[in-house]
């Protein structure tokens, strides 16, 4: 699942394009099998391909709104760069909100400028911006 309250945003991840120059880390064999080279107007870019876009459901979500019953539960979640913009009460309750539908055991990785150091007892550092549910 991929969310973001911006419809734009989620136009262009569902579009699945990017710049040839964010292929440096991929490594080869995936390139081959999971990237398409653009080719004349799309000379540049890269798509992935359909049968792994469609591993992916995107959905507008607002984290200060209650968690969606249908959501499901995760095994990871990632939340990066988005609490640096929210006070630390809306925070706590996001956070405290996305960790009910983590497994027992699950990640949550948030990014390197932020931290969730008093915000929640349910998640242990496991490195920097890397935290676990107990």
């Amino acid at each position: 699942l991929a969310s973001d309250l911006n419809t734009h945003i989620l136009d262009v991840a569902r579009a699945s394009i990017y710049p040839m120059a964010r292929l440096d880390h991929i490594p080869e064999a995936y390139l081959r099998k999971y990237c398409l080279k653009g080719v004349r107007s799309q000379s540049g870019v890269f798509r992935v391909d359909a049968p792994i876009r469609s591993k992916v459901q995107f959905r507008q979500l607002n984290l200060k709104d209650p968690v969606p019953a249908n959501l499901g539960s995760f095994d990871i979640i990632f939340l990066r760069n988005v609490l640096i913009y929210f006070p630390p009460e809306i925070k706590k309750s996001v956070v405290e909100r996305l960790v009910r539908v983590l497994r027992p055991g699950g990640y949550f990785f948030v990014s390197h400028s932020e931290s969730l150091y008093r915000v929640t007892d349910s998640l242990i550092q496991v490195r920097p911006s890397i935290y676990r549910k107990t």
